[in-house]
């Protein structure tokens, strides 16, 4: 990751495992949190997160599903 948007209002907002050669991006999660310990600010004057200081914490599809007893299709 060299840098990602921080902000108010992300909670909740879809977790995309990358796309590969073989197989298109997917939604592996629902973000709950985030931090950034680098913190730098944008040409539009919003904060980012840079490299490996962004921590971001989501909870997968699979742990919503058993927790909720529900099937969610991302």
């Amino acid at each position: 990751m060299n840098s990602v948007a921080v902000g108010n209002g992300d909670s909740g907002s879809p977790v995309y495992y990358p796309a590969s050669a073989s197989e298109p991006a997917y939604a592996m999660g629902i973000l709950f949190a985030g931090a950034d310990n680098n913190t730098d600010v944008n040409v539009q004057g919003e904060a980012r997160c840079l490299g490996p200081q962004c921590h971001f914490w989501f909870s997968e599809w699979n742990q919503l599903q058993s927790h909720l007893n529900r099937y969610f299709s991302p």
